[in-house]
């Protein structure tokens, strides 16, 4: 464990990793994951909260449930072990990304506005 770090050594440790696990047992919209998304780095995480909307299990990354230690050695060694899998999800997860562009969101939050 490193302790306290800065929001970019935090993304640059993301980006270096191989893979990057979300246990969380509550999430609303995860901007790590969104982030994680946009470095490139294959995404672990749990079909918690919004994780959802932003991992597409098998298109984009891997959801787990929460705290199921079983299933997230299993999807950790999946991306671990296919580096052919890993690069399909990053690819998946940038196109994705249009979806949380600043553009978009503020042309949803008009049109709830004007709902």
């Amino acid at each position: 464990m490193l302790g306290r770090l800065g929001h970019e050594q935090t993304l640059a440790y993301i980006k270096a990793a191989d893979v990057f696990v979300l246990n969380t047992g509550y999430e609303g919209l995860s901007h790590v994951l969104v982030e994680t998304l946009y470095l490139g780095t294959p995404v672990v995480t749990t079909n918690v909260g919004g994780n959802p909307e932003v991992i597409k299990n098998g298109i984009n990354g891997l959801l787990v449930e929460y705290n199921n230690q079983t299933q997230l050695k299993e999807a950790i060694l999946r991306l671990l072990n296919s580096q052919e899998l890993a690069r399909q999800f990053v690819l998946a997860g940038r196109q994705d990304l249009t979806k949380f562009s600043q553009k978009k969101m503020i042309a949803d939050a008009i049109a709830v506005i004007n709902y």
